[in-house]
This record gives C-alpha cells, sequence and structure tokens, in this order.
C-alpha cells in the first residue's frame, strides 16, 4: 500500500485539504474514494483516474468526476512508496491552465529540497 502525503506550507496549511473540504459533501466523499483508490494502486492506478502530465516531468494527475464537475489533484511519488498531493482545482476548460501545473511544479521542488 502507497503512502499518501499531503503538501503543506511553512504554516503547516495544507492546500490540497483546504480545496477538497470547500467542495460539497457528495464531492468530498468521490474526490476520497479515487484517494483511496490511488492509495490502493499507486503508480498502477489506470485512467480515467490518472494520468501523466504531458510534458511536466514527474507529476500525474488525479481525475475526479463528479455530477457536472471536473476535479483535479496533482501528485508526485517520491521514494519507495510515498504520494504527494500537491495541488487540487476545479477544471473549467479543456486545457490544464499553466498556472495550475506552476503552482504544483513549485510544492514538487520544496518537497525536494527538503527531503522528505
Amino acid at each position: 500500500m502507497w503512502q499518501v502525503k499531503f503538501y503543506s506550507d511553512k504554516n503547516g496549511a495544507s492546500p490540497v485539504k483546504d480545496f477538497i473540504n470547500k467542495l460539497a459533501k457528495k464531492s468530498i466523499t468521490k474526490v476520497n474514494s479515487i484517494i483511496t483508490l490511488l492509495q490502493e494502486k499507486g503508480i498502477n492506478l489506470p485512467s480515467p483516474y490518472a494520468k501523466k502530465l504531458t510534458g511536466v516531468a514527474d507529476i500525474w494527475e488525479l481525475r475526479i468526476k463528479h455530477s457536472s464537475n471536473s476535479y483535479r489533484i496533482f501528485y508526485f511519488f517520491l521514494g519507495v512508496n510515498s504520494i504527494y498531493l500537491l495541488h487540487g482545482f476545479t477544471k473549467k476548460t479543456n486545457n490544464t491552465p499553466q498556472n495550475e501545473i506552476d503552482k504544483a511544479k513549485r510544492r514538487m521542488d520544496e518537497i525536494r529540497k527538503k527531503g522528505c
């Protein structure tokens, strides 16, 4: 089983947890069930739940569809069995906005520098 960890900033806040907790109750349930699947399957989590970001080294996206909403949570693998959830947002366009990808990259770099 993989260990899922949430990125937290220098003040201890977790933007991914905050994102999830602001969703409607049924959406939270759906998101948490997909995170559980990620924990169980890790790198073997199949499409449509997971997809490697094209042109972005080491970052994957958790793809969650609930009702008419599409949610994305970016993550990366670290070490033998750790998965870090980096950034979550509601996807509203066909293309993933670059600023959302950039947030995930910065957070991944921060985790790597800390040596977690």
